[in-house]
């Protein structure tokens, strides 16, 4: 029912802080005139008088931070910062709005449509009809608040009518803006990740391809390769929307659900439109297209899935490099094009809607606003639970009395969270400690193990704890690696001559949390992992990357943590920017296994490999470890379900990376 108005000083808070609640503080309530008036009501009212009835609520809701902004007001304040603390002259100027198209626009005072009969497309710049389609570099100028306010001063009610700006005074042209000319145009709601992105060119994409160019039969097929990912021995990063280095695979109704999605399933159903395009059984989902065009559209998904992680960087170009960019507005122009070109949209209006316009600007956002993430949406979406929500619940719901007890309530909260804060700053943190006595996670189960040797040569394993015998007894592979280990000449064994290790399902190594455990409450999960610094017999360093089996000390030894690791090799070929190609290694496998590349068609880009069949018969080959080594986890996708070729998915944040040079 209401619109929050919040304010944040940006520049004193990390990324971190800023993102949580207490950092906001509500400036106004602004009631939604569409509820708040009879339908009777609503119904007399013209447009221009919608809009000067809310713009006399911003003028109100702005009073306090116009005159913070005053010559003198803010003297002499004592601020703190860290272990810093000084009397300032502080300067607030309003570097911009967080919040979605429609209510930038409101704020802007934009007074057209989105439909094609728009005569303006965008707030921030002159975009008209002719623009529409036009993804090239510079194709708009942007607007001056002063130009604009020079035509509401000068009554130029036709000029202002042919922009489709409101004709009279806006209260955001009272604010100061520091150095920017723009103003509230440039300002209101910039694009973002979350609306601009995943719920605007991600969910109009999504609904072009699995509505309109594939079939029911193909469309079935693609959530059922989806969901054979998430069957294997389950990885963390196949839920976790939280995790940097991959968007969540798992969905509640399958790819193919796309009501009622949040802003990172759609991220996350793009991301596998992607990878499974690669598979051969997303292949064939793909197979009534043109093997052209699918090629086409893997290309177009990857580009953009590099665009959504490079909006997510820390760091873009040096402030003063006009020549980067250049890049960079090009890279973004060749990006939409891409898109275009390779996905039509035939539903609605096409791609010709603002929030593909909109991507155009974002170089210039980035140039003065610095890392893009400081806009997103997300955050403030969920902090307005908290500040505006909960807090409306806890009133009497009664009409009369409902704004003046959400400010009363506020209020409570915010003396009780500042009361919190500084008897737990006294008292020293009470967050109860992750890890054990014995610095494992509390989840993980610890078990002994005793191998020896008889007199006749025979290798002997114990359970040293009984009950878990049954439970976590290791498959006879790993255990076979595990005594050929354990018993070899080089380890230090007890006096009777047998070798006692102490054996984990979790572990934290390097602030990552690694699982090996066969009875998972859903299912086995074993992590697969990249190891770094693993030497050869030859000496030569270099990386493992492989599926984590099992993970155990010797407690002679306890600071060292090993692991029996199932190891891919990696081929050359990287035909996709997302991912590297491995083949798991097997027993059987050939002396030169690299041979499969002779498989590879490096002029069209596809692959042909060598297990194409459905089942194959053959035995890992496994390998020893030190997980101290352990570098990060890694997301691998297999070719097909029992295929020995596995995708390796580089980490997010280098998608970032390759998007300016793709």
């Amino acid at each position: 029912m209401y619109w929050l108005l919040r304010i944040l000083l940006t520049n004193c808070c990390c990324t971190q802080m800023r993102n949580k609640a207490i950092a906001w503080r509500p400036l106004a309530y602004i009631p939604d005139q569409e509820m708040y008036y009879l339908k009777t009501q609503r119904e007399k009212m013209k447009a221009p008088v919608k809009l000067i009835r809310l713009f006399k609520l911003y003028s109100v809701a702005l009073q306090s931070f116009k005159q913070a902004q005053q010559s003198g007001v803010m003297k002499e304040i004592y601020l703190v910062i860290g272990d810093k603390a000084k009397y300032v002259d502080m300067k607030i100027p309003l570097a911009f709005i967080i919040g979605d198209n429609q209510g930038g626009d409101m704020i802007a005072g934009r007074t057209c449509s989105y439909g094609l009969k728009a005569k303006r497309l965008c707030r921030t710049c002159d975009a008209t009809p002719e623009n529409y389609g036009d993804v090239s570099v510079d194709s708009c100028t942007l607007l001056r608040m002063e130009d604009i306010m020079d035509l509401v001063r000068q009554e130029q009610w036709v000029d202002l009518e042919l922009l489709y700006q409101a004709q009279f005074w806006n209260p955001f042209f009272d604010l100061h803006y520091g150095s920017s000319s723009f103003g509230i145009f440039f300002a209101a709601c910039p694009p973002e990740g979350l609306h601009a992105l995943e719920q605007g060119i991600f969910k109009h994409l999504l609904h072009e391809v699995l509505g309109t160019y594939l079939k029911p039969q193909q469309i079935a097929l693609l959530d059922r390769v989806v969901q054979s990912w998430v069957k294997r021995s389950r990885q963390r990063l196949y839920r976790s929307a939280n995790f940097a280095e991959s968007p969540r695979l798992m969905f509640k109704d399958g790819i193919s659900s796309l009501s009622n999605t949040s802003g990172c399933d759609r991220a996350g159903m793009v991301f596998a439109l992607t990878i499974a395009s690669l598979t051969r059984d997303g292949k064939a989902a793909f197979k009534l297209l043109d093997e052209d065009i699918t090629q086409d559209i893997t290309n177009a998904l990857e580009m953009l899935m590099c665009y959504w992680a490079w909006l997510k960087n820390d760091k873009f170009w040096k402030l003063d490099s006009e020549e980067q960019m250049e890049n960079v507005k090009v890279a973004v122009s060749r990006m939409l094009e891409e898109l275009i070109t390779c996905i039509p949209r035939y539903t609605g209006n096409g791609w010709n809607i603002p929030k593909i316009h909109e991507q155009l600007h974002i170089p210039y956002y980035i140039q003065m606003f610095g890392a893009h993430r400081n806009l997103h949406t997300g955050p403030t979406e969920h902090n307005h639970i908290e500040l505006s929500k909960n807090t409306a619940k806890r009133t009497q719901m009664r009409a009369k009395e409902f704004d003046f007890q959400v400010a009363n309530r506020l209020v409570d909260k915010l003396v009780v969270e500042l009361a919190d804060a500084t008897m737990s700053e006294d008292r020293g943190s009470s967050t109860p400690e992750e890890m054990s006595g014995d610095g494992l996670p509390h989840n993980t189960a610890v078990f002994d193990m005793l191998f020896w040797a008889d007199s006749t040569g025979n290798h002997h394993v114990d359970m040293v704890t009984p009950e878990r015998h049954g439970k976590f007894m290791p498959s006879l592979l790993v255990l076979q690696c595990l005594t050929e280990y354990c018993l070899s000449p080089d380890k230090v064994n007890r006096g009777d001559g047998a070798t006692l290790i102490r054996c984990v399902t979790e572990l934290r190594k390097n602030d990552l949390h690694l699982r090996a455990n066969p009875v998972e409450k859903d299912g086995e999960w074993f992590d697969n992992i990249v190891v770094q610094g693993v030497r050869d017999v030859h000496g030569i360093s270099s990386s493992i990357v492989g599926n984590l089996k099992f993970m155990f000390f010797f407690p002679e030894h306890p600071e060292e943590c090993f692991g029996i690791v199932h190891p891919a090799y990696g081929y050359q070929p990287q035909l996709s920017v997302l991912t590297h190609l491995y083949r798991m290694e097997y027993e059987d496998d050939t002396l030169d296994i690299l041979n499969s590349r002779e498989h590879i068609n490096r002029k069209t880009g596809s692959w042909i490999l060598d297990d194409d069949r459905e089942s194959i018969v053959s035995c890992p080959r496994l390998t020893v470890v030190c997980l101290n080594e352990v570098k990060s986890h890694l997301l691998m996708i297999p070719y097909h379900d029992n295929s020995k070729f596995m995708f390796g998915i580089i980490g997010q944040s280098l998608w970032g990376d390759k998007f300016v040079t793709y």
